[in-house]
């Protein structure tokens, strides 16, 4: 009985695991420059725009997040834009009376569906 109780225990804390996984979403912000150095936009040229470029980045350089539990996010800077496609109708961002970009996921589900990066283009 006790072994049934300890694969159950070691059950639940896979699938526990398993969810959390599941539901990691990882977040960076920077300026052009910044995510240029990071390797997150490759640099093409003056006349041509950035390229967003997921490939080969370092995690270490995003803030790992549960996506169940980010709803929204406020960030400062005159202009704000996600490079990440994200469907439109699943979230807003609006400037508020602060000159600070609020950023709200409507719909977590649709927001995350296309990709668990979000990058976040800042202009100081």
């Amino acid at each position: 009985n006790m072994q049934k109780e300890e694969l159950i225990t070691a059950q639940e804390t896979a699938l526990t695991e398993q969810d959390n996984i599941i539901n990691e979403g990882y977040v960076i912000m920077g300026t052009k420059r910044e995510l240029i150095e990071l390797g997150v936009l490759s640099d093409v040229g003056i006349l041509r725009k950035a390229k967003l470029n997921l490939d080969n980045v370092s995690l270490d350089n995003y803030k790992k997040i549960d996506i169940r539990d980010y709803k929204s996010d406020t960030i400062v800077g005159r202009k704000v834009t996600l490079l990440t496609h994200m469907p439109t109708e699943s979230y807003s961002l609006i400037k508020n009376e602060d000159d600070e970009y609020v950023l709200d996921i409507i719909d977590n589900g649709l927001f995350w569906s296309l990709s668990k990066f979000l990058v976040i283009q800042v202009k100081r």
